[in-house]
């Protein structure tokens, strides 16, 4: 947790300042397979490498608390899609009906569009259970 709103790590900075387009727009220079992969641009080189579980669960937290004042805001759910499959393989189905709901809200959002296809059609094989 000591490196949470640091340089070190942006797009949990962003998340923390409620600023999910912001994080949003961290996400979107990627391919979806960078994007969730453990080993990707939003995690290495980044604190969240040292502390994985603390990066999800606070992504998870924040988002889930910033959904009930902005339930129709899709960088939100974006984000949140990415903690889950953060945090755990066995939340792909949640991430999945998380994505979907953002390409609900913003149907002409290309880099949502191929997110969501990741997440259905691809396996993770980086993906890990974080502990």
């Amino acid at each position: 947790f000591a490196h949470m709103g640091s340089p070190g790590q942006p797009l949990l900075t962003t998340v923390l300042a409620g600023e999910y387009g912001r994080a949003l727009d961290l996400m979107r220079p990627h391919r979806p397979a960078e994007v969730f992969a453990l080993d990707g641009p939003l995690i290495v080189g980044t604190a969240a490498e040292h502390d994985l579980a603390a990066m999800a669960d606070t992504i998870l937290g924040y988002s889930e608390r910033a959904l009930v004042e902005r339930t129709g805001d899709p960088a939100i759910h974006a984000v949140r899609a990415l903690g889950l499959v953060l945090r755990s393989p066995e939340q792909l189905g949640s991430a999945r009906t998380e994505l979907e709901r953002a390409l609900d809200l913003a149907p002409s959002d290309n880099f949502l569009q191929q997110a969501k296809e990741y997440l259905e059609n691809e396996l993770l094989p980086n993906a890990i259970h974080v502990p």
